[in-house]
């Protein structure tokens, strides 16, 4: 999706989904010259519960969930849909396999 930046009028691809201008030179000048355009409407599907949501123009920033509460969930509990590579023996912490493999060697 081709975009156009506010400040200088270059067309440019936003390599994140809210990007509004073309170069980190344009965002300081916007920043430091109060000329911050209104966010437009975002759509996503929540990555939780699968809900449709489209934010609002002014203070949404939601990207990813539809809520706190949805967001909360999914971090709460491991999520059966990756790949099955949830880092070392399933999301153990460096120290934790350390010290397992530690035990083991005793």
């Amino acid at each position: 999706m081709i975009k156009q930046c506010p400040v200088c009028n270059k067309d440019f691809e936003p390599s994140m989904p809210l990007q509004k201008y073309c170069c980190t030179k344009c965002q300081q000048w916007a920043n430091s010259n109060h000329l911050i355009p209104p966010r437009e409407p975002f759509e996503f599907d929540c990555r939780h519960c699968g809900k449709h949501v489209v934010t609002a123009p002014f203070g949404d920033r939601r990207t990813v969930f539809c809520s706190k509460q949805c967001e909360k969930r999914w971090w709460k509990h491991p999520r059966k849909e990756t790949c099955g590579n949830l880092g070392m023996s399933g999301g153990m912490s460096l120290g934790s396999l350390i010290r397992r493999e530690r035990s083991d060697l005793e």
